[in-house]
Parts: C-alpha cells; sequence; structure tokens
C-alpha cells in the first residue's frame, strides 16, 4: 500500500499558502509546466514579482513570458532596473504589460537611460496602488524631467488608497507649491530634498507641510549636493522671511525622522517642530562636518534641546538624535555637553548619552553602513555601542608613527607598546560604538605597510559574524597574518574577499595557500602582476574553491600570449574538478578587458 503524500495530492488551500511565500519567477519556474490543475490555481493567486541585481536577461524574458497571462494578478513589483546583463527592466515590463491591479511598486537604482513614459502613464491610472517606492543612489542623477514628472504623478496621484511614498532620490521640491492637489489619504511620506545651499534647506520643509495635509510619518533626508569647501565659522546663517502667524501647522504629524547632511542651525530645526504640535516620536540625525561657529553651541546643547522641545512638542515621548561634527576650533568641554543633556537620561527610559571623538564619514544616509579611522578616539564610553545595526564597517588604518606626544585622544601612541592590552584597549573602544557581533562586513583601508596587524587580528577576533574582508595584500601575504592561529578559524568562515592595493600584488606562488586558508569563498577579487599570473591564479581558484560564484582578477602586465577564457573552458574547468552538476553552464558570464578577467558562474 502506497502511504507517499505526493504533490497532486495536497489541497488547494495548501498550495495557496505555499505561493504566498513564493514570488513569482519561483512560482512560474517551478509550477507552470506540471499540470493544468496547477495551472488552474495559477490563475487564481496573487503574484509578487522580484528582480534582484543579481538576476539574468533570461530570467526576466522567461517571467516575462508567463506575465503575459498573468500580469493582470501581480499585486507588487520589487525591482533593480539594472541585472547582470541587462539595464532599463523597469521600462521592458512596463512596455510589455499592464499591471492594473498593482498595490506596491518600488524601484532601486533606476538607469540613468532608462525612458519612463509609459511607467509614469500606467502609475497615473493605478487606482488600487498603496505604496510607491523609489530607491536611488546619491550620487546618482536621472533625467531631470522624468523626476519632476514621475514626483508630480505620485504625490497628486488620485488613489484614495495610495498611503505611503518614499522618493528618494536628487530632487529640490522647488515647484511643490505648484501642485493643485496632494493625495488625499497619503500618511507616511520620505524625501531627499537635494541641491545646492541656496536652494534646499530645512526651510524647504514647510511646503511640504503646506500641502500635505493628513501626513502622519515624515521623514525627511536634507543634502547639499556642492557644500562650499570653506565655511567661514564665525558667520550666521541666512534665514528667509518666515510670517510666523501663517505657519504649515501639522497637528496630524506625530513621528518625524529628519536627516540633515547640510548646513542648519537651531532655528530652522525650530520651526519645523513649530509645526508640529502633537510629534510624538522625533530622530534627529546631523551628518554636516562643517559647522558654523554659533551653531555647535546649541546643538550639543542639551538645555537648549530641552527648552525647545518642552516648548513646541510637549507630548514628545521619544527622542533619539546622533550629530557629527568637524571642528577645528575650540575644544569642547565634554562632561559639560554630557551634564547638559541629564534631562533626557532621566524623562525616557534606556536613554543614554554616547559622546566619542572620532573621525567619522559625512556621508552615512545608510545607517547599517558606517566609516571610522582608528587614528582619533577618545575612551569616553558608555554601557552599549551608538550604533546597535551597524552591518558593513569601513576602517582606515594610519601608520604607526613614533611620537614624544602624550595626547590622551591619539590612539596611534598607545598601540606602539607590544603589551596585548594596550591593543585589547583599542577594540574595547570600538566595541563601544559599534555593535561588532552584528558586523558582517569589514574594509580595511591603510598605506603601504603592515604596521597595524596586531590591531587588525583583534578586531577580526571581536566579530565572530564576519563573511566580506576587504584588506591590503600586503597584510593578506604577511606570515604573521595569514598564519595566525588565532586568524585560522575566521578565515574559513570569510565568503567573499578583497586584496587590492595601488602597484601591490598578490604573487602567485601564495595562491596555493589562499585556497587553503579561505575554503568557504564565493567571491574573490585580486589584482596579480602579470596576465600569466591572472591565467594560473584563476585555474587554482576555479580548481580549489567549490563554493566559487564570482572572481575579478586585475593584472598590471599585458602578455603577448593569450587566453580565451571561454565560457566552456571556464566549465569544464570546474566539472574536472567537482562534477558535473556544479555549474549551471546558462549562468557563467566571462568579460575580459586590457586590466581584468571577470568571471561569474551563478
Amino acid at each position: 500500500m502506497d502511504t507517499h503524500t505526493h504533490l497532486e495530492d495536497l489541497s488547494n488551500e495548501i498550495f495557496f499558502e505555499i505561493f504566498d511565500y513564493l514570488h513569482a519567477l519561483d512560482i512560474f519556474t517551478a509550477f507552470a509546466s506540471l499540470n493544468k490543475r496547477i495551472l488552474s490555481i495559477l490563475k487564481s493567486i496573487s503574484l509578487h514579482v522580484i528582480i534582484l541585481n543579481s538576476h539574468y536577461d533570461r530570467e526576466i524574458q522567461f517571467l516575462s513570458s508567463h506575465l503575459t497571462f498573468h500580469a493582470h494578478q501581480v499585486v507588487s513589483l520589487y525591482i533593480y532596473d539594472t541585472i547582470r546583463d541587462r539595464s532599463s527592466i523597469i521600462s521592458l515590463l512596463f512596455n510589455r504589460h499592464h499591471f492594473i491591479n498593482l498595490q506596491s511598486c518600488k524601484f532601486i537604482s533606476i538607469n540613468s537611460s532608462t525612458e519612463l513614459d509609459n511607467v509614469i502613464k500606467q502609475v497615473k491610472s493605478l487606482n488600487r496602488l498603496v505604496t510607491f517606492v523609489i530607491t536611488q543612489p546619491i550620487y546618482q542623477n536621472n533625467n531631470k524631467k522624468y523626476i519632476c514628472d514621475i514626483t508630480r504623478t505620485i504625490l497628486m496621484h488620485k488613489s484614495s488608497s495610495l498611503r505611503s511614498v518614499m522618493l528618494r532620490y536628487n530632487y529640490d521640491y522647488l515647484d511643490i507649491s505648484t501642485y493643485t492637489s496632494i493625495a488625499s489619504n497619503l500618511i507616511s511620506l520620505d524625501l531627499l530634498m537635494s541641491g545646492t545651499l541656496n536652494i534646499v534647506s530645512l526651510y524647504s520643509i514647510l511646503p511640504i507641510l503646506r500641502v500635505c495635509h493628513r501626513i502622519r510619518y515624515l521623514h525627511v533626508i536634507i543634502n547639499h549636493q556642492i557644500v562650499p569647501e570653506y565655511v567661514n565659522l564665525n558667520v550666521s546663517i541666512r534665514h528667509p522671511f518666515i510670517n510666523e502667524n501663517n505657519l504649515p501647522i501639522s497637528p496630524q504629524v506625530t513621528t518625524f525622522d529628519l536627516s540633515t547632511f547640510g548646513i542648519c542651525d537651531f532655528r530652522s530645526i525650530a520651526y519645523i517642530l513649530r509645526c508640529m504640535p502633537n510629534l510624538i516620536r522625533f530622530k534627529f540625525l546631523h551628518g554636516t562636518q562643517r559647522v558654523p561657529l554659533p551653531v555647535v553651541d546649541n546643538l550639543v546643547n542639551g538645555y537648549a534641546w530641552q527648552q525647545m522641545l518642552e516648548t513646541y512638542v510637549p507630548f514628545l515621548s521619544k527622542f533619539d538624535f546622533f550629530i557629527s561634527i568637524l571642528k577645528k576650533y575650540r575644544k569642547l568641554d565634554l562632561d559639560m555637553v554630557v551634564n547638559s543633556f541629564q534631562h533626557f537620561v532621566e524623562k525616557y527610559p534606556k536613554w543614554q548619552m554616547i559622546i566619542d571623538r572620532w573621525v567619522l564619514a559625512s556621508n552615512m544616509f545608510h545607517t547599517q553602513y558606517l566609516q571610522l579611522n582608528m587614528g582619533k578616539m577618545t575612551p569616553r564610553i558608555t554601557s552599549f555601542p551608538l550604533f546597535q545595526h551597524i552591518e558593513c564597517l569601513v576602517i582606515y588604518m594610519p601608520i604607526i608613527l613614533s611620537s614624544s606626544s602624550n595626547n590622551s585622544l591619539n590612539i596611534v601612541n598607545s598601540v606602539q607598546s607590544n603589551d596585548n592590552d594596550d591593543l585589547q584597549q583599542c577594540v574595547t573602544y570600538l566595541s563601544h560604538v559599534v555593535h561588532l557581533p552584528n558586523v558582517n562586513q569589514i574594509g580595511f583601508q591603510s598605506y603601504a605597510d603592515t604596521s597595524r596587524w596586531k590591531d587588525i587580528q583583534f578586531i577580526l577576533q571581536a566579530c565572530p559574524n564576519l563573511i566580506n574582508l576587504t584588506i591590503s595584500p600586503l597584510y593578506l601575504v604577511l606570515s604573521e597574518f595569514i598564519d595566525n592561529q588565532f586568524l585560522i578559524s575566521i578565515f574559513k568562515k570569510i565568503k567573499f574577499l578583497k586584496a587590492i592595493l595601488e602597484n601591490r600584488y598578490v604573487p602567485l606562488n601564495f595562491v596555493s595557500k589562499l585556497v587553503q586558508r579561505f575554503p568557504s569563498l564565493t567571491g574573490i577579487e585580486l589584482e596579480v602582476f602579470s596576465f600569466n599570473d591572472c591565467v594560473s591564479t584563476i585555474d587554482i581558484l576555479l580548481s580549489h574553491l567549490k563554493n566559487l560564484s564570482y572572481l575579478k582578477i586585475y593584472y598590471k602586465q599585458v602578455s603577448l600570449l593569450d587566453h580565451p577564457f571561454s565560457r566552456n573552458y571556464i566549465i569544464d574547468k570546474r566539472r574536472e574538478a567537482f562534477g558535473f552538476n556544479i555549474i549551471d553552464e546558462h549562468k557563467v558570464i566571462v568579460k575580459r578587458n586590457g586590466e581584468s578577467v571577470e568571471i561569474r558562474l551563478s
């Protein structure tokens, strides 16, 4: 008697439950060719389309062929515009299909050459749209006409279902006062307001509040695209004329998240908060390095913050902030700063004050990414890390120089000792800034020396979940580092390794040891001296790293001998080492120019 349950024995309800956990490409790949019953079920389910930058054109073409009959079932889109071997995916899909029942639409990194006419036309007609998101890299500028059109289309959308909008691209919103109407039921708005200092400021938020009457959750990023090289630190910021009797009061706003990467001051913050009398949660991030001198005193003055918040937002129950400034004038009295915020420590549960002198990167839009300079910091630490959710950490490692200075803020002097306690103290300071167990990616940026290898060892030992490592090839080949018994178990867990430094090459005779130390690698980027070394390095990597899916090898010297690096050569090499099923030949991509060979295996 056959007691096994077959796929066909499952009820329709279970299939519906299964399909809720899968996106459209997976569903069509696994189930579209089974039987008529499954095909019938597929016609009545909601579809979620997810296209990542790791997908291939052939997969998109396969998906599109099925969407011809199922586009009306798509309720959500999450699309990277550029995939591994093609760009403008968004326009491709919207030119072919009509997503009439779309509820959630998210576009990531729209290519500058992508034509959005059909996209804008379709979005305008969507009457079930609930969520719309566009996120762009901060450095990428798109077609101004498309940006203007899509901004107006979304913010003036007629759908009564639209609730949440995120527009993270460079735009100044100067024309928002000309909008005849705003989406009536929009309650969550997230905008990146970007432009020059004389165009965009915190005051640019006021017109937003004037036209968005039902917003409850507001997140605004202010970014000054061109910040002057030199800022007179003794001048006052110019303020526009504000009619205090005609402020756009927004009593419905309960959550305000403000990130400013431009020049701002206390007065402008106060004007914005005056418009939100019922605010409950306020998060403030100040990431501008150069700050006019009069502004600093208020930004780090807890008494001034207390007075402003109690006056304008009396119902505030949660207040978080991070302030990063670059100071080249008088030193702050850190004890005075900490003491001035004592009110907040007492008022808000678990609220603590952390203040450190570090050198941080100014561009911190992504709160899971942090850059630090190991050259300077102050050991003023508290009981928990300032940054709890950092996953990617970049650390600049200055050369250790001899010095007679007794500056307590300079960690370089303290690590000259061979005493491991001093080195461990450096990691302790780091752990009070970053929750190191959450870090899975570290990049060590260093000069052409290996004086900080011991520091790197201690930092790596403090990051138990590290899988992605960027490091100078000088450290990589250093015997004290690569043969370090405390690091071998860490090396075995690394999945991506990058070791590139100008005019410093990984020697060919080291590659065999590299694959022994890093057996779990799925991706690797190296630079070798010659094309001949490149050929031999690739052969070793292909033959010894079973999990390898990506490699890019740079070389300096071009050889007279050529090597085709054909797809068949790569496929045969992998199958010779690991068997026939080790590779999907359809996913193999080989790119070669005069400086590197890049191979994708999956």
